[in-house]
């Protein structure tokens, strides 16, 4: 597990790399972390506090509410039965 100094050593970092980031850059977009569920930089490829790995999502059902693939699925069923049945 990553602790405290290693978030300053991080910060550091990024404030080294990309500038001063106390006036806080609008540009630059936050993700919860899957791991530890903290705020971390979209484009960082691990969590610097629990090291996980960020994942990209893939799957388009993934943002999807359950309601809303339930009514897809409902549909096709319909469209195949009207199809099968002559309607």
């Amino acid at each position: 597990m990553r602790t405290d100094s290693t978030r300053r050593d991080y910060d550091e970092y990024l404030d080294d790399e990309y500038g001063d980031r106390d006036g806080a850059d609008e540009e630059s977009q936050t993700i919860t972390c899957r791991g530890c569920g903290r705020e971390i930089y979209e484009d960082a490829f691990q969590c610097p506090y629990c090291g996980r790995y960020v994942e990209v999502e893939t799957n388009p059902w993934s943002d999807r509410p359950f309601w809303w693939v339930l009514l897809a699925l409902l549909g096709l069923l319909a469209a195949i039965s009207a199809l099968v049945l002559g309607l």
